[in-house]
């Protein structure tokens, strides 16, 4: 979801044959990993605070890093996967310090910028790809903002990987109130995890993110973080 920037730079607001053009994204609008390094150094995101977008900001983040942080303590986290980790700027204002953190993400300079910038004793990022890359086993994967931008059948690899695995838990971006998902869209659209095809069920939570974002006039209140259970009858 993204908010327009100022200046004549195309964004992911922009119409999009202008971006398209621009950038050459792909003609179905399914973000590619050399796209996301292009959105990354350019900005396209379209947040003067965060390359992740304005999703990523503080603002917007206030409400999911406090419970996110309880979550932790709750559910006796050790390790948590991260994927995509972005740029690592709201999750450096979480409590790290007692847990194993693996940020995970298919933008390669990105990757390196926070193992420089973040990497610690506890804190490591690595270069992955949640639909073809198996994945480090991890008590809780968070999946953020990112299956809004697959196509429905790599949305369900992606789980099935996360399930691969061993995680426990997965605790992801969903839309309660927009039921029906579609592979007609371009960049990103809403998901419903608990719909066809992920049928991941009722969520053991759901975590309302108190959403402010607007995205060409329409607004995301219902945007939720839902926690399952990956071990309940497998």
């Amino acid at each position: 979801m993204c908010e327009p920037t100022s200046g004549n730079k195309p964004n992911l607001n922009s119409t999009p044959s202008e971006f398209d053009t621009t950038f050459q994204i792909r003609q179905n609008g399914v973000l590619s990993p050399s796209d996301f390094e292009t959105i990354y150094h350019n900005s396209l995101f379209g947040s003067p605070e965060s390359r992740s977008g304005p999703g990523s900001t503080l603002a917007q983040t206030s409400h999911i890093r406090a419970v996110l942080a309880q979550l932790i303590r709750e559910l006796d986290i050790r390790t948590l996967l991260d994927v995509p980790c972005g740029d690592f700027h709201w999750m450096s204002h979480v409590e790290l310090s007692h847990i194993h953190y693996i940020g995970g993400d298919i933008v390669t300079s990105m990757i390196r910028k926070n193992h420089s910038d973040h990497g610690s004793e506890n804190i490591e990022f690595r270069v992955l790809d949640i639909v073809n890359d198996e994945l480090p086993r991890a008590d809780m994967i968070l999946c953020r903002d990112c299956l809004v931008h697959l196509t429905l059948e790599d949305g369900v690899k992606a789980i099935e990987n996360f399930k691969r695995s061993g995680a426990r838990y997965l605790l992801s971006t969903t839309f309660p109130e927009h039921r029906g998902n579609s592979d007609e869209f371009r960049y990103w659209r809403t998901v419903d995890l608990e719909g066809e095809p992920f049928t991941l069920g009722s969520p053991v939570r759901l975590v309302r993110e108190g959403c402010t974002e607007v995205h060409r006039g329409e607004g995301y209140g219902d945007k939720s973080l839902g926690l399952w259970d990956l071990w309940v009858g497998r």
